[in-house]
């Protein structure tokens, strides 16, 4: 958090050139590099196994996925049934298309910044949100609670982070999911893989159907 801080800070003076969206989009990448790059310092050697980052073979990598797919696609549908009595504003799909293309910025965003929009959604957020919620806080909880109030611990902290009302049912839903997988494989690859394709999905869906327009509803 201090590095993070810190971080932030510097580059708020030093770039003072950038606008603020690409000053947004660098601190963030910022502080998830820093984040991932603290709970690998800090679960180094023979404590990396807190992390979850255990080797899977193919078919439970394939289960994984799986599931996280099924998942998703089925809380998606139940939105699609409940959409039909009652339409939240902004809707899932809206703030999903916003998510895809990070609030609008991709629609502008030269090659650097996309490059790091990209890769900070492809990649940077999928191990860190993993190798916290799933890896560390799960490893930590694990060790006082039982399996099930672990999951529902860890999925209802990561779907807090998600902030918009609308989409907190689907992040905790996949959350459990995921927290259910982490106990069954005793491994954060499958979560991380999984995450990594769900944010490219998204980020090609929202290409495809509103070409980097839209906003994230807040």
């Amino acid at each position: 958090m201090l590095a993070a801080a810190a971080a932030g800070f510097a580059t708020s003076r030093l770039a003072g050139d950038l606008t603020v969206d690409t000053m947004a989009v660098v601190i963030v990448a910022e502080v998830y590099a820093l984040l991932v790059a603290s709970l690998l310092i800090a679960f180094r050697g023979s404590r990396r196994r807190g992390l979850g980052l255990a080797s899977v073979d193919a078919k439970t990598l394939a289960v994984g996925l799986g599931v996280w797919a099924t998942v998703c696609v089925g809380a998606l549908l139940a939105y699609g049934l409940v959409s039909l009595l009652w339409t939240p504003e902004p809707s899932v799909l809206d703030v999903l298309a916003g998510i895809g293309s990070d609030d609008g910025r991709l629609a502008d965003a030269n090659a650097w910044t996309a490059v790091l929009i990209l890769g900070r959604s492809w990649l940077l957020a999928p191990l860190a949100e993993e190798l916290l919620f799933r890896g560390a806080l799960f490893g930590w909880l694990r060790r006082h609670l039982a399996a099930w109030p672990t999951i529902v611990v860890t999925a209802a902290l990561w779907a807090l982070i998600h902030q918009v009302p609308v989409v907190l049912p689907l992040a905790f839903v996949v959350g459990m999911a995921a927290g259910w997988l982490r106990e069954r494989t005793g491994s954060t690859i499958p979560l991380i893989v999984a995450h990594a394709l769900t944010n490219i999905t998204i980020t090609v869906a929202a290409l495809i159907l509103t070409g980097w327009t839209a906003p994230l509803p807040l």
